[in-house]
C-alpha cells in the first residue's frame, strides 16, 4: 500500500479524476488501471512519489517492512492489478527491483519521497523502460507478443 489514489488522503495523486480509468481497492493495497489501449507508438506516463504510508507487522519478501511498497509500471487488461503478480504485470518498485509474473531482479536504487517515476512503453519495439528524476534507467522489459 504505497498511496492513497483515491484522491481523498493526503497522500493521493491530486489528478486521478482527470485520468480515464478505473482505481482498484483491496485489503493493504490500492491501484489504479488506465483505460487507453496501446497497440502502436510510444506512451509515457510519470508519478511523483510524495511519501510512504508507514506501516508495521507487514513483511515483504521476508523482511519486515517500514513503509508500503510503490509500484509503477503496465499490465494488460487480463492483467492482476497488482503489478508484477502475474505474466501479464511489469512493474518497478520502490525497494529498486523490476519485476514481472514474480520474478523480482535488481534494476535501480530505491525510491524515495519527491523522486519523479516515469515510465514508456514502446509498443512498435515492444519495450518498457524508466526515467527517475529525468534519468534514463534503461530497458526494464523486452515484452513477448500474445503466444510468443
Amino acid at each position: 500500500r504505497g498511496a492513497d489514489i483515491d484522491g481523498k488522503g493526503k497522500n493521493s495523486l491530486r489528478k486521478v479524476k482527470e485520468l480515464p480509468g478505473h482505481v482498484f481497492r483491496s485489503t493493504g493495497w490500492s491501484g489504479l488501471r488506465g483505460g487507453s489501449f496501446c497497440a502502436s507508438g510510444n506512451h509515457y506516463f510519470q508519478v511523483r512519489i510524495d511519501s510512504f504510508q508507514e506501516i508495521s507487522g507487514f513483511k515483504i519478501a521476508g523482511r519486515l517492512a517500514a513503509h508500503g511498497v510503490v509500484k509503477v509500471g503496465w499490465v494488460t487488461m487480463n492483467g492482476d492489478v497488482n503489478l508484477g503478480t502475474d505474466k501479464y504485470g511489469f512493474c518497478i518498485s520502490s525497494n529498486g527491483h523490476k519485476v514481472h509474473d514474480t520474478v523480482r531482479d535488481e534494476y535501480t536504487e530505491p525510491l524515495s519521497p519527491g523522486d519523479i517515476v516515469g515510465t514508456l512503453w514502446n509498443a512498435d519495439k515492444r519495450t518498457i523502460s524508466y526515467y527517475i528524476n529525468g534519468k534514463f534507467t534503461g530497458v526494464a522489459f523486452n515484452v513477448p507478443r500474445s503466444g510468443d
